[in-house]
Parts: structure tokens; C-alpha cells; sequence
């Protein structure tokens, strides 16, 4: 495959993947009184534990200064707890507050519902074979990572 249709496709995909993501969860992120951003940070602080906002930023596609402004929302509304390290008060930790557990648990709960019996038509190979696929995209994308960061190799 050539490396325009390559970036093509994934572009494409990437696409297809965002605006389904959007169109299956976002009303439930909504009903729950929070944005697709402010979802995907729960789930990844949920999935972290505990993480720096510098590494949320970065794991968002986002500045740590837009990661600061996104958590202090998020604290306002409970779901989050924000603590300064005590070696250096300039790196800040995240991690979930049982609110912020609450509306995780609510989230996972409403997307079983709406789709559990959509998923449960499919076999296990299938879910094999995707979830094969998408690690095989990135061991593709890690290599191109690592070339890029020796300036084309």
C-alpha cells in the first residue's frame, strides 16, 4: 500500500470512528451533563487511576493549559479531585471522585442498555478479528512513530 493511500484510509476511518462515537454516545454524555470532551477525560482518568494534567493533555490531543481549564470544570462539578505533587507543585494529579465513579457507572450502565443486544448478534471472532486489526494499526503507527523521531531514519 502506498503511504498516500495509507493516510488516506486512516484519516477516513479515524473520521467514520469520531462521528460514530459522537452520534452513539453523546447523548448519553449529555444526559449525564457533561461534554464528549469532559467523558473522554473521566474515562481516561478512570483508566490511569491517578494521572498528571501535562499526560491527560497529551493523551486528549490537548494542551496541559486546556487539560487544567477542562479538570477545574470538572472539579467544580465533582467528578474530579485535583492535587498538587508535594516533590513539585507545579505538576497536578487527577483522579476520580465516587461522583465521577457515579456517572461512569451511570454511562456504562445506559450504553449496555441501548446496545448490549445490537452487540450480543455478533460472534466472539469478530470482536477477535477488530480487536486484531486495531492492534496491528498500532504496531504500524508506532513504527512510523519512531521513525519520525529519528528525522526519517
Amino acid at each position: 500500500m502506498e503511504i498516500t493511500e495509507f493516510r488516506n484510509s486512516l484519516w477516513e476511518h479515524f473520521r467514520y470512528l469520531r462521528m460514530s462515537m459522537d452520534a452513539l454516545f453523546r447523548p448519553i454524555v449529555e444526559d449525564l451533563g457533561l461534554t464528549m470532551l469532559q467523558a473522554r477525560i473521566l474515562i481516561e482518568v478512570q483508566a490511569a487511576g491517578r494521572i498528571t494534567v501535562g499526560e491527560l493533555g497529551e493523551t486528549i490531543g490537548s494542551g496541559s493549559g486546556n487539560a487544567s481549564t477542562m479538570c477545574k470544570r470538572l472539579e467544580q462539578l465533582g467528578c474530579v479531585r485535583r492535587e498538587r505533587a508535594a516533590s513539585d507543585e507545579r505538576v497536578v494529579y487527577v483522579s476520580l471522585t465516587p461522583e465521577g465513579e457515579s456517572i461512569l457507572a451511570a454511562m456504562d450502565s445506559e450504553v449496555t442498555r441501548r446496545y448490549a443486544k445490537v452487540l450480543a448478534n455478533w460472534p466472539a471472532e469478530d470482536f477477535a478479528a477488530v480487536h486484531a486489526g486495531t492492534q496491528k494499526i498500532r504496531e504500524i503507527l508506532d513504527a512510523l512513530r519512531a521513525n519520525a523521531n529519528t528525522k526519517g531514519g
